[in-house]
């Protein structure tokens, strides 16, 4: 069985950086170049079908 996590997209304006978040979490700066001009693009569902557990 494995478990989804829904993501949700932003872009940056001005470097076109594309990045992923926890659903509920809202970008304020680009991770890249620091902008504050984000685009929200939507959300994608991501199954986790397998995992190692590492020590």
């Amino acid at each position: 069985m494995s478990d989804v996590i829904t993501l949700m997209e932003f872009k940056c304006f001005d470097c076109d950086q594309v990045f992923l978040l926890p659903q509920g979490s809202r970008a304020t700066v680009c991770p890249r170049c620091s902008s504050d001009r984000i685009q929200h693009a939507g959300q994608m569902q991501v199954s986790i079908v397998a995992s190692e557990k590492k020590n």
